[in-house]
């Protein structure tokens, strides 16, 4: 009897750490700890690969090039706004994408030592590149970085809260 129980508890050990091996090789949780969010939710579900990237969703994007604020290879949250052959347009007071306003104007311009005008431009998407931005106007997106490669989308992020 005791064997027949060790061996039921050390079988449902092993399932156990073999379901969570294959849900970590998957997925991983993506955490925003800023004092104001990019997005409206704090913690994501990152599913790894991006499959086909579509707008509107929320990905996961590797940091390029924006250090020394962001260190290269950090994870990103963000809303693809403007996919390949998208126009954007970004003006003083609002960012659209085929002329539908998806973020305010880049307010920051000055964080990065430019004046607003610096960040005005239309712009078409070009392949394979997507165009990012968070739902909060400060949030650093493409309006200030510029389009993102798709190499650079590690997963599909599904808020948690």
């Amino acid at each position: 009897m005791a064997e027949r129980r060790f061996i039921r508890g050390a079988l449902l050990t092993v399932l156990g750490a073999a379901g969570f091996l294959a849900l970590a090789r998957n997925y991983s949780i993506g955490l925003d700890l800023q004092d104001t969010t990019c997005l409206e939710d704090r913690v994501y579900l990152i599913r790894h690969g991006c499959g086909e990237i579509r707008r509107g969703g929320a990905y996961a994007f590797r940091a390029e090039g924006l250090e020394p604020m962001i260190k290269d290879g950090s994870l990103l949250v963000k809303t693809v706004t403007g996919v390949p052959g998208d126009i954007v347009t970004v003006t003083e007071k609002s960012t659209e994408v085929n002329g539908v306003k998806v973020s305010g104007g880049p307010s920051m311009a000055e964080k990065f030592g430019h004046k607003e005008s610096f960040f005005i431009r239309s712009l078409a998407v070009p392949p394979g590149k997507y165009f990012l931005t968070g739902t909060n106007g400060r949030s650093l997106d493409s309006r200030y970085t510029g389009t993102v490669r798709e190499e650079l989308c590690a997963g599909r992020a599904l808020p948690l809260f």
